[in-house]
């Protein structure tokens, strides 16, 4: 800070020196913030009182010199630094907004295609459409459905399935048709109602 302040002062014309130039000269040095105002306005001011008091410089210097220290306002120099966090902090928000625009659109794509085969599946099961194996529960209700999703989604009836790969029909007698009816929604399109059964969900997941 004391030696950037020091560089600011000799590197600029007495007439181009000014709190804001010192300041917008600062920050493209360090990433200063709110909390070196104070230590920033000191050190600028003392800077300014050794010019003053410095006869080997121009009396008009001096004169610059001395006018800059006595004005100088640790208001305006706090207030500079505020400004500058809170254009760093929008154009952080922006990027951050931005890099959400873009998963977005990267990950409408795949979500759209997902409900798309998640509706596509349910509207097999729910028109009956090449369902290759009957689940009987219960003894008393049976259930079409296509294997292939039951063995995608649950390790249960992966097990089943591979242990009755000629039969057609597989019975169920210890599930009731509303617990399986409940499980098989959760298998479509994961989601379950108010009616749940944690027992065969446990078994079949």
């Amino acid at each position: 800070m004391e030696i950037h302040i020091g560089n600011y002062l000799d590197s600029n014309n007495y007439t181009n020196w000014s709190t804001s130039g010192l300041l917008q000269y600062l920050v493209e040095k360090e990433n200063y913030t709110t909390e070196d105002a104070t230590n920033i306005h000191n050190a600028f001011r003392c800077h300014l009182e050794k010019k003053s008091a410095d006869h080997n410089m121009f009396k008009y210097a001096r004169n610059k010199a001395e006018r800059l220290a006595r004005t100088l306002d640790l208001a305006e120099v706090t207030q500079f630094f505020n400004l500058v966090q809170e254009q760093d902090q929008r154009a952080q928000n922006q990027e951050y907004q931005w890099a959400q625009r873009q998963q977005d659109q990267r990950i409408q794509p795949q979500c759209q295609f997902i409900q798309t085969l998640i509706h596509d599946y349910s509207t097999l099961y729910e028109q009956k459409q090449r369902c290759d194996l009957k689940i009987r529960v219960a003894d008393t209700q049976v259930f079409e459905v296509h294997s292939m999703i039951l063995y995608a989604r649950s390790s249960f009836f992966q097990e089943v399935l591979s242990t009755n790969k000629v039969e057609y029909e597989i019975s169920i007698p210890d599930v009731s048709p509303q617990c399986f009816k409940t499980l098989l929604n959760f298998f479509l399109v994961k989601r379950v109602g108010h009616m749940t059964c944690q027992s065969l969900i446990i078994r079949a997941l």
